[in-house]
């Protein structure tokens, strides 16, 4: 079964934790006498591994506000657009008056429009 992220990461602090222990430091370097463990290397590799996947992920967090921007600014500029469209629809109607066929074409859009299938919303 494979790992979530939370395990993984849990599990890279764990072992990161467990090599700066100077207790268990020790007992690596005394387990076979004349045999070198580069415990300090093994904590500098996954400090610095941490401290790319920390910038990393402050990169996603600051790509995942930056789709919310601009998802919010699209949001906008689309119901801007719509009042536009709708203010037109309106002055097209008051000019040419309300029982005119383009009137009645406009009125009838409007109204099946509004019974169209809803869109999913924008995560």
């Amino acid at each position: 079964m494979a790992q979530t992220e939370a395990q993984k990461n849990a599990f890279s602090d764990w072992m990161l934790d467990l090599l700066k222990d100077p207790q268990n430091k020790t007992t690596i370097e005394t387990a076979k006498p004349g045999v070198t463990f580069d415990t300090a290397g093994n904590v500098t590799l996954l400090t610095g591994k941490l401290t790319a996947q920390t910038g990393k992920e402050g990169k996603i967090v600051s790509l995942q506000e930056q789709l919310k921007t601009a998802n919010a600014d699209a949001n906008t500029a689309m119901n801007d657009r719509y009042k536009s469209s709708s203010d037109a629809a309106d002055a097209v109607v008051g000019h040419v008056g309300k029982t005119h066929p383009l009137a009645t074409l406009i009125r009838n859009k409007r109204d099946s429009m509004d019974h169209a299938s809803p869109t999913p919303p924008t995560p």
